[in-house]
């Protein structure tokens, strides 16, 4: 029987250290599949984002309710992560004037969402946002003082001829 515990006294904790360095070492493999996986999807962002148009429509809901949809367009020159959620958004207001926008981006698994609560935008006023980017769409809510709202529709690649034109336009 002193055998018996004896072995039992050693082995037990060899046991239990084998056992928890193993779940450390999973552990540890599992952050590195999450941040690389991390890696490939802000990379995958930040090429569907490259020279882009939002498309789609927006909606206005005030004291009155929800006001029909109208049309809505967005260009994005680029979008670059500057550290941990904060990324660079360089909108094209005008032919000759890009902004460039420092934007929350949080994910919701594989699904980037912008993040936006009461942020001044220089120019522009004062902004809460959610918005989703899934596939080729975009899909999210905003506000704007009183008035808010839903916004959605498709991201597509910009046109050679857009850029072409937006050239001719702005000499």
């Amino acid at each position: 029987m002193n055998r018996f515990r004896y072995c039992v006294l050693v082995l037990l904790p060899l046991t239990i250290s084998t056992s928890l360095l193993a779940s450390q070492n999973d552990a540890k493999n599992k952050q590195k599949s999450d941040d690389s996986e991390r890696i490939r999807l802000e990379k995958e962002v930040a090429s569907k984002l490259l020279d882009v148009v939002l498309v789609g429509r927006y909606s206005k809901t005030d004291t009155e309710g929800e006001k029909t949809s109208k049309p809505d367009r967005y260009e994005i020159v680029k979008v670059t992560k500057v550290n941990n959620d904060y990324w660079v958004f360089y909108y094209r207001r005008s032919p000759d004037l890009v902004l460039p926008i420092t934007l929350k981006v949080l994910w919701a698994g594989d699904t980037p969402m912008i993040t936006m609560a009461n942020e001044a935008i220089p120019g522009l006023g004062t902004f809460s946002v959610r918005l989703l980017f899934h596939g080729n769409r975009y899909a999210g809510t905003w506000q704007h003082g009183p008035v808010g709202g839903h916004m959605w529709g498709r991201i597509e690649k910009k046109k050679q001829s857009e850029d072409t034109k937006q050239k001719g336009e702005s000499k």
